[in-house]
């Protein structure tokens, strides 16, 4: 994560336009931008299968696992096969599967978001007591989905298949703020 807030160097005391003064200096004075950036990999995934191998239906029992699995591609284009799904088969009755409790090639979608806010300041008034404050907030700026994990229970209809997702659409909002 990374995250910012920088004034812009343009009005009233700053470095480009400094001596703009009266009400063109009110309007380009006072701006700036604030944002966090998040890169995150995402989580391992953990398989199962439906019903059990030994003899009851005990829970949390793994799959066999043939490969890696892995697949190429954007994640909007594997929505409905996240991963290779011909890899994984149930076990042979009364054994237990080869998978890893927690498969260390395949993902579930990593976040990839931007945060980022446009923030105009301006003060006012006798000696600039009074302030007013504007700002545009952007939530999700590129309205980026993050995809939930698969299904990952062997067995199931939808096995591999991503059938939602974990974050927000874009959020815009606006605030104004006057300070005495």
């Amino acid at each position: 994560m990374v995250s910012y807030v920088v004034d812009l160097p343009v009005g009233h005391g700053k470095r480009f336009l400094s001596n703009a003064g009266g009400v063109g200096g009110k309007i380009i004075s006072g701006w700036g931008v604030q944002g966090n950036t998040t890169y995150q990999r995402g989580l391992p995934l953990n398989f199962g299968i439906t019903g059990g191998t030994q003899g009851e239906n005990i829970g949390g029992q793994r799959p066999d696992k043939s490969g890696t699995g892995a697949l190429s591609g954007r994640p909007e284009s594997r929505l409905k096969q996240w991963f290779d799904t011909s890899v994984f088969s149930k076990p042979a009755p009364f054994s237990f599967g080869n998978e890893a409790r927690v498969d260390s090639v395949l993902r579930q979608d990593g976040i990839r978001n931007y945060d980022f806010s446009l923030v105009k300041d301006t003060r006012f008034g006798p000696e600039d007591r009074l302030g007013l404050q504007f700002r545009a907030e952007f939530f999700n700026l590129f309205n980026r989905p993050q995809f939930a994990a698969p299904d990952r229970t062997v067995g199931d209809a939808d096995f591999g298949h991503v059938t939602s997702t974990v974050n927000d659409p874009r959020l815009i909002q606006f605030a104004l703020r006057f300070t005495f």
